[in-house]
């Protein structure tokens, strides 16, 4: 079995994640920038959440034929391991691989507010304006408040081991 590992990364966390996952398996994490074509029977695309879309999702679906196993890995600062973050990364997901086999999992990544593009700080800064205003807020909403302006980093490489464990179950 053919395996692929892409990433579409713009401040380093899916590509951190990808290349732990294509070290562990012994092949190469390719950034979907640099690729045209893609010869595999399964597809592990690691790809930024922000702002209500998936980065690279659309791409990589392209490149891989529909009856393939795609398997998306997203990457975000909002706790997978709570409900309301699964179902809002299946809703989104779910809209571009409703017709394909495709299994999802979630990672946490990182945040430097001096790497931010201008447009991601505006973006940052009306979120934290309107969660300021929120009168139920989150323990997330709370710790984006408190840490606007600084670093945020949620990586953890143990989060991929059952992502290397799924796909090494699809070589045996």
């Amino acid at each position: 079995m053919k395996i692929a590992v892409t990433y579409s990364s713009i401040y380093g966390a899916s590509a951190y994640y990808a290349e732990l996952l294509a070290d562990k398996l012994g092949i190469i994490a390719q950034d979907l920038n640099d690729i045209d074509k893609l010869d595999a029977d399964v597809l592990f695309h690691f790809g930024g959440l922000y702002a209500g879309t998936i980065n690279g999702l659309k791409k990589a679906c392209s490149l891989l034929p529909e009856d393939r196993l795609f398997v998306l890995c997203t990457v975000g600062l909002a706790d997978p391991g709570k409900e309301r973050t699964r179902d809002e990364i299946m809703k989104l997901s779910g809209k571009i691989l409703k017709d394909r086999k495709y299994k999802v999992f979630s990672l946490r990544g990182d945040m430097d507010y001096s790497k931010l593009t201008i447009r991601h700080s505006a973006m940052m800064w009306a979120l934290v304006k309107v969660l300021k205003a929120k009168k139920n807020r989150t323990e997330e909403d709370e710790a984006l408040i408190e840490t606007y302006g600084g670093k945020l980093d949620f990586k953890n490489p143990d989060a991929i081991l059952p992502i290397v464990r799924f796909a090494e179950s699809l070589e045996e």
